[in-house]
């Protein structure tokens, strides 16, 4: 088998159908995070239709390990139900752990901290999802936590803001 190109980008349909799925479930912010690491860094949030052995989709699930029929991982939505649902168990039973170690307890990578590394990155893509969105069914009277970002404003003005999560639960603060 060829090897599996990974684009260097995001495709904001799939992150925003992950970002749909973790908000219909209700999952807490550390797991949508979880979410978005693991799916950044297995496939730069792409649904990918080759991977590693086996591996398929946004988060490279095998099916030969029990993550569904190719023909389901390739489903975005079914996918993130599928990682959501284990993160959940996950921090039900750890929840100490950061996201990204959540992440690895789902996913059990040979390169178990690239999750965390991936922060920042998921961040950023958890806002940009969000907004792209829209915040849940009252979401207005919420606190959101913060992900920084540079607006420019043209004619060498360059703010800096702190641009919001719109919630599903609060995302732990970054360290």
């Amino acid at each position: 088998m060829p090897p599996c190109h990974v684009p260097p980008d995001r495709d904001l349909e799939v992150t925003k159908a992950v970002y749909a799925v973790g908000r219909r479930l209700g999952v807490s912010g550390k797991v949508m995070l979880a979410g978005f690491e693991a799916g950044w860094v297995e496939s730069h949030m792409n649904n990918l239709p080759c991977g590693d052995r086996d591996s398929l989709g946004v988060f490279q699930q095998r099916p030969s390990q029990g993550w569904g029929t190719p023909e389901q991982i390739l489903h975005v939505p079914y996918a993130a139900e599928q990682f959501f649902t284990r993160a959940v168990r996950v921090e039900q039973r750890l929840p100490h752990l950061t996201a990204g170690r959540t992440a690895q307890e789902v996913q059990r990578s040979a390169f178990p901290d690239r999750y965390d590394q991936a922060e920042a990155k998921a961040r950023a893509l958890l806002a940009e999802a969000g907004a792209a969105t829209g915040p849940p069914p009252g979401a207005a009277s919420r606190v959101s936590v913060g992900v920084p970002s540079v607006v420019d404003h043209g004619a060498g003005m360059v703010v800096f803001a702190v641009m919001p999560v719109p919630p599903v639960m609060p995302v732990p603060p970054a360290p």
